[in-house]
């Protein structure tokens, strides 16, 4: 018998063992791929994100604005932002009316009297009346000129007031403007001298929203005042 009937004999027995090979490959890599937690989708799916990412999202108060108040600081308007719910005159004026939330800049207060409440607010055009409760009363003197200050520099920031006339329970009160006097119709350039200057709060480690927001409002008072 020659070499090639002995290679055409074997060569069945091979195709046979090969063929019972076959299946149990399969079922291995089929158990390995159970055991390694993959399905048999198909088609390739996208990873999914784990439980223990680090990946931080930061989303902004729903709701809320960022806004610039200006409290006293001795003796000094100085600009605080804060987040309110809006922007109308009424907000404002009420929030004015308890201290500063801001606890990044020390010494801060306001010298609107506790207890002060906002009765109504009256829209002209560019001018606001605001009619305010007998408390305002209890406050004189420079405190109720810085008190009148906070509210029209918080208000004109707005730049949809440009004028204010204040009321107490509906009678116009007249107010004193550092600028020119006793008057009953007041705008921020009245009470621009009592804005701190960048200058003169270097040494308070204001915070860095503070500074930008009083260097802006001095160049816009000193473009659009005349003095």
């Amino acid at each position: 018998m020659t070499s090639n009937d002995s290679q055409l004999r074997r060569r069945p027995a091979l195709l046979r063992r090969r063929t019972a090979v076959a299946p149990v490959v399969v079922l291995f890599a089929a158990l390995l791929t159970v055991g390694c937690g993959l399905g048999l989708d198909d088609q390739p799916r996208a990873l999914k994100e784990t439980a223990n990412s680090t990946t931080t999202v930061v989303s902004p108060s729903v709701g809320r604005l960022s806004t610039v108040l200006y409290y006293v600081r001795e003796g000094a308007l100085v600009p605080v932002r804060q987040e309110l719910k809006d922007r109308t005159p009424a907000t404002l004026l009420t929030t004015l009316a308890q201290p500063p939330t801001d606890d990044s800049v020390s010494g801060l207060g306001t010298s609107v009297p506790v207890g002060t409440e906002l009765l109504d607010t009256t829209r002209t055009g560019d001018r606001l009346i605001v009619d305010l409760s007998s408390d305002f009363e209890d406050v004189v003197g420079l405190s109720r000129q810085q008190a009148i200050g906070q509210m029209v520099m918080t208000v004109t920031e707005q730049r949809t007031v440009g004028r204010l006339e204040f009321q107490v329970d509906g009678d116009t009160i007249t107010v004193s403007s550092p600028l020119r006097g006793d008057t009953t119709v007041v705008d921020q350039c009245d009470f621009a001298s009592l804005l701190a200057t960048p200058e003169s709060v270097a040494s308070a480690d204001l915070s860095a929203p503070t500074i930008e927001d009083l260097t802006r409002r001095q160049g816009e008072l000193e473009s659009s005042c005349q003095t």
